[in-house]
């Protein structure tokens, strides 16, 4: 069920703090580790984005150690969980187990109109699918894809990245 306007800004609202710590492309790891002091974030939040940044460190087991039981609640925080979690196992090899935490992920992202973070879990899809050879549903995300209004040059490189390893 889609929130409305004036819901899905007050749920984004709660935890604001922690959506603009989660921001993969426009911040650097010293950055996202200032937040991890933010007395604003649950204890959740900052295991996830503590996880978020061992994905540089290639601490895949740990990351899902972490992350696989975690109960949350509030739905934008379980979207950032899965979507991390998700990137965890598509660069451990383990894209079969990838998948359903993406499609979690972009599910909740798409009822809260957060078409940004949509748009970057389903460029992470595309390389899940990619990585599985599954041609039919790289073509078929290429195309959803397509449909975003990009917001910035990164948005364009990644798309044409992918439009490129779609080809292959």
């Amino acid at each position: 069920m889609a929130q409305s306007g004036e819901d899905s800004k007050e749920e984004f609202n709660r935890v604001k703090t922690f959506m603009l710590a989660m921001d993969w492309f426009n911040l650097s790891a010293e950055k996202k580790k200032k937040y991890l002091k933010d007395k604003r974030l649950s204890q959740n939040e900052k295991v996830i984005l503590e996880c978020s940044l061992l994905i540089r460190e290639n601490k895949f087991q740990e990351i899902e150690d972490r992350l696989i039981k975690m109960v949350i609640h509030h739905p934008l925080i379980e979207a950032q969980r899965c979507f991390v979690l998700a990137i965890s196992l598509n660069s451990s090899s383990r894209s079969h187990n990838a998948v359903e935490f993406f499609i979690r992920s972009k599910k909740i992202f798409h009822q809260y109109n957060l078409n940004r973070f949509e748009f970057n879990t389903l460029i992470q899809l595309f390389y899940c699918y990619l990585n599985l050879k599954q041609k039919f549903k790289v073509l078929s995300l290429l195309d959803e894809l397509e449909a975003f209004k990009l917001e910035s040059v990164v948005d364009e490189i990644s798309l044409e990245r992918c439009r490129f390893n779609g080809m292959v």
